[in-house]
């Protein structure tokens, strides 16, 4: 009996010993962060011995209440039945734990310790202290870029302009890019007006998500609209901010329901949720600088940039009634659209046609490009020697800061009599009224046969005429009746609906299969999301602003819809809604999506049932 009880004493010893050789650790991104920077505690179960081995599926976290902060996330893992046999001098860490908090006012806290029970002992972290100063005004400086809530420097618009100091005409670059820590996708956006701007959108292809290090921070990065802008007035003109819609996938957590949950996902469980976030740039003042009045030519025609000019006379001797062309070419950078026709002086005896004006411009990031055709038909009625004067393009070089001038040459046109075999008048232009039909006092003879009737026959007081005038009582009262039933059939909103939801869902499958086959992209998302959500809140009676993720957890399982048809359901949802924003080719992910949605939606009957 004496060596039984020795035993035992000797291991509660060791085992009150080994207790020892675990200990908790806390790391923090910062101690002084800025009311608007979110902090990062995370909390190690380390232990220090030589050898172990341990099943950590028992253990649970306890923090302590924190007023001055928000928990924006929390989550834990471990390494079940992990086992070693080395020591190391700092511990080696089994468990993690991880709090995200958002400070709520400025000021010095302490944090009391967070309890670690397991095997029947608590295990307490040091306590932490962190100072919270005002907010810096800038980009969050967060060190933790794996934030999974939404907070201020999360998610923000930017308006970028390639210049803040122009001259009236001279065009501008605008970019609109949104910056996300988080996984992101463009669900829509409005742009400012561009109020006081001659604009030109710029093709930028599809949209592509880049990342750029900003205080150190890495962020996600969609530049999805850009323009070249052209100030039309001087001053000072404000763009006005953009607004962006977005879709932004964070990470959630939940506690498992039981314990097969536990060990297949850990505790917490972690899963996906797209949300809908709106950013917004700040507003841009350009400086718009009045040109130079020094060197200004008369016939200055406001275009901005640098231009060539070319001049062509297909023939200058022809004969009368003869035609030849002259072609006015500007070519260069600057808003080419805007050109106006040359001041040409053209001999009273040369008739000539309003010009075929011609584009070929090109908008891309170096600005707008191209030139521009004034193409005239000169036909001379006269015999003569005729004069067409050289006429001026002027224009404002940027570059140089100075004013040109570009000119046509001088053309003389030579005109023969020629044999005389043409005509004098090859072309007029006439004005001639429309002509009205008037009708007049003779007319066609009838010849279709005449319907006669006896006379003293009156439709007044005839058997068909009590029948209309009886009827539209009858029809009142079958209306009254056939309405009153309906409105008792569609009391029950809740059984009207669970009998049309399969109907209804199926209905937008088949036209999001239409959508797919058509390769119409946002179309079927719109459809395939419906159908999934839809079928859910009709089935079950919830309605639209409670449906969530959690609600149709909840209800699927009060239904006895077994575990794994309800994980299936929910990735279809998260899938679908993530992958009806973000960028990319999605022909592949819509087939999967459609027989996902096919299926569960098929499953989820049949267990009802």
């Amino acid at each position: 009996m004496k060596k039984i009880l020795t035993i035992l004493f000797i291991l509660l010893s060791s085992l009150v010993f080994s207790q020892k050789d675990y200990f908790v650790d806390v790391e923090i991104s910062s101690s002084n962060p800025s009311i608007d920077e979110q902090v990062q505690l995370l909390y190690k179960l380390k232990y220090k011995g030589n050898s172990g081995s341990f099943n950590l599926s028992g253990i649970q976290i306890r923090k302590p209440q924190m007023p001055a902060f928000d928990v924006v996330d929390e989550s834990g893992g471990m390494n079940m039945n992990m086992s070693f046999g080395f020591g190391t001098s700092g511990g080696m860490e089994i468990y993690q734990y991880k709090l995200i908090l958002q400070p709520k006012k400025v000021g010095t806290f302490t944090i009391a310790a967070v309890e670690f029970h397991w095997n029947k002992h608590v295990y307490k972290s040091p306590k932490v202290t962190l100072t919270i100063n005002k907010s810096t005004g800038g980009v969050s400086t967060n060190k933790s870029t794996q934030s999974q809530g939404i907070s201020k420097g999360d998610l923000f618009g930017k308006t970028i302009v390639s210049k803040t100091k122009v001259y009236k005409g001279e065009p501008i670059t605008v970019s609109q890019i949104v910056y996300c820590k988080l996984n992101i996708a463009i669900k829509n956006y409005k742009l400012p007006s561009y109020s006081g701007f001659w604009s030109e959108e710029i093709d930028i292809g599809q949209l592509k998500i880049k990342q750029e290090m900003i205080n150190n921070v890495r962020y996600n990065v969609i530049e999805f609209k850009k323009s070249i802008l052209f100030p039309q007035k001087s001053g000072k003109i404000k763009i006005d901010p953009m607004s962006v819609e977005c879709v932004v996938q964070t990470v959630k957590t939940r506690k498992p329901r039981n314990y097969y949950e536990q060990m297949m996902y850990g505790n917490p469980i972690r899963y996906y949720v797209n949300s809908v976030q709106h950013a917004k740039s700040a507003p841009v003042v350009i400086n718009v600088l009045h040109l130079p009045s020094k060197g200004k030519p008369a016939n200055f025609s406001n275009m901005i940039g640098s231009f060539k000019l070319k001049a062509e006379l297909t023939k200058s001797e022809l004969e009368i009634n003869d035609a030849t062309n002259l072609k006015i070419t500007i070519s260069g950078s600057g808003n080419i659209k805007l050109i106006e026709e040359l001041d040409f002086n053209f001999p009273p005896d040369l008739e000539v046609y309003d010009p075929k004006i011609s584009n070929k411009v090109s908008v891309n990031a170096s600005g707008v490009s191209g030139s521009k055709t004034f193409d005239y038909i000169i036909i001379p009625r006269n015999a003569g020697t005729y004069k067409i004067k050289a006429a001026s393009f002027s224009y404002f070089d940027v570059k140089q800061k100075k004013y040109k001038t570009l000119s046509t040459p001088e053309y003389i046109i030579k005109v023969g009599k020629g044999d005389g075999s043409a005509s004098n008048v090859v072309s007029t232009s006439i004005n001639q009224e429309d002509i009205k039909y008037i009708g007049s006092d003779i007319r066609f003879i009838k010849n279709q046969a005449f319907k006669l009737k006896l006379k003293g026959t009156f439709f007044f007081g005839s058997i068909l005429f009590f029948i209309l005038l009886i009827s539209p009582a009858i029809l009142f009262i079958l209306f009254i009746i056939i309405w009153r039933k309906q409105l008792q059939r569609r009391s029950n909103i809740a059984l009207m609906k669970n009998k049309k939801a399969t109907r209804v869902a199926k209905k937008r499958l088949k036209a999001a299969n239409n959508f797919l086959k058509q390769n119409k992209r946002n179309e079927f998302f719109e459809e395939i999301s419906q159908a999934l959500w839809g079928y859910i809140g009709d089935k079950f009676t919830i309605q639209l602003s409670e449906l969530s993720m959690d609600t149709v957890e909840e209800t699927l399982t009060e239904k006895n819809v077994k575990q794994e048809l309800i994980k299936q359901f929910i990735e279809t949802l998260n899938n679908c809604e993530f992958a009806r924003f973000a960028p990319g080719d999605k022909t592949d992910t819509m087939e999967q999506i459609y027989k996902e949605g096919i299926e569960t939606i098929s499953k989820i009957e049949s267990e009802l049932r």
